[in-house]
């Protein structure tokens, strides 16, 4: 019987264009895998790949947004401007919560792959999210592919939580970034995984908000690569010490799309030999 391999796309925020460099190594090597597990931003760019689209045409497609408001950089400067300008100020203060509206990565999905829905998918693809009212990490394979993967990138602190389902959810990373054993625990045998985070950089000598949010959540995520790492077969890891953006331009994505697929053509003897099916 053949072997099942399977491709597992770590979180890693605006790195996540990285992937997209991988796919379309993967692509030109004819390097096809028999599901996708994600994490975050991986979850984006898994679920486009399991429904059929090309490397290209998610490249494409991210170019062709408005990226900074990807992450919502204008309505959080407006929050922080009406805040300043408003008439009651005190009240605005007080009820103001800093965290991004999650539903602009609902919406972003969306506007690429449609009314699509785990149903659609040429592969299985499965991402990961936590539940805050009883901490379980949670994996979907089916229901709302746009709130699921939405979910999944919910960074706390930086977006807002999904509702879903009598659930809380925020970002799989809080328990697990680089879901690779969800893969194995369905009947996987191979596994490739893409770790964005190895070479980020811990730590920070500030005590600033923002830098305080950052640091701590760098923290988490690099600590929950454990079960990932056990459960790959192979771990291919670009080169990503850049520092995270709310001012995301299509140069930064050409540059992650780049190193992503360096690393994968650098790779490649060692994943053609573990994943090839010819």
């Amino acid at each position: 019987m053949t072997e099942k391999s399977g491709l597992c796309l770590s979180g890693g925020g605006v790195k996540g264009f990285a992937h997209i460099g991988v796919l379309k190594a993967l692509e030109e090597n004819n390097i096809t895998f028999d599901a996708v597990s994600g994490n975050s931003a991986g979850s984006l760019v898994g679920a486009a790949y399991a429904l059929g689209y090309s490397s290209d045409e998610i490249l494409e497609f991210c170019k062709n947004q408005k990226l900074t408001d990807i992450l919502g950089y204008s309505s959080i400067s407006k929050k922080y401007a009406d805040v300043k300008q408003g008439e009651n100020a005190v009240n605005m203060i007080k009820n103001f919560n800093p965290a991004i509206n999650s539903e602009i990565i609902e919406n972003f999905l969306l506007a690429l792959i449609g009314d699509k829905g785990f149903d659609d998918m040429k592969i299985p693809f499965y991402c990961v999210a936590v539940n805050l009212k009883d901490g379980r990490e949670i994996v979907f394979e089916d229901g709302e592919l746009g709130k699921c993967c939405r979910a999944s990138c919910s960074i706390p602190g930086v977006f807002t939580p999904v509702e879903y389902n009598d659930m809380i959810l925020v970002d799989g990373m809080v328990s697990n970034n680089m879901p690779a054993d969800v893969l194995k625990n369905r009947g996987i045998d191979k596994v490739l995984s893409v770790n964005l985070k190895k070479y980020s950089t811990v730590g920070k000598n500030s005590t600033k908000y923002l830098d305080i949010l950052t640091t701590t959540i760098d923290i988490m995520a690099k600590r929950s690569f454990e079960q990932g790492l056990a459960n790959s077969n192979l771990v291919i890891s670009p080169m990503l010490d850049i520092k995270s953006s709310f001012n995301i331009t299509n140069d930064m994505v050409d540059n992650l799309y780049n190193i992503g697929y360096n690393e994968a053509v650098k790779n490649m003897d060692k994943i053609t030999a573990l994943f090839s099916k010819n």
